[in-house]
């Protein structure tokens, strides 16, 4: 989110803090999907849903969380979750309240 924002310094300084304890507390797969979304990687779906809040585009946000229910048990959207409280602590609103 903080690299489709163009805010890659703070998405870096981010790293930089949380990877020591993510290398130590997470199991490879994790760590490797963290370390991927810290260098703004991450799956179409989840870049399709970013791009569509960033716009407001109510149709492509629907067809966005769409996709991301089909992806795994709730992993779309554990990974949304991150994307709707990275834009909170980025805006300074609550974006989340914005959604039924």
């Amino acid at each position: 989110t903080l690299h489709a924002l163009g805010r890659v310094d703070i998405s870096d300084t981010l790293w930089s803090v949380a990877e020591p304890s993510a290398a130590k507390n997470s199991n490879p797969i994790s760590l490797a999907h963290l370390r991927a979304a810290s260098q703004g990687s991450g799956s179409e779906t989840l870049h399709l849903a970013i791009a569509a809040l960033l716009s407001a585009d109510r149709e492509a946000i629907r067809q966005a969380t769409d996709r991301l229910d089909r992806i795994g048990h709730n992993s779309g959207w554990d990974a949304m979750t991150g994307v709707v409280l990275t834009l909170d602590a980025y805006t300074g609103t609550d974006i989340g309240q914005s959604f039924p």
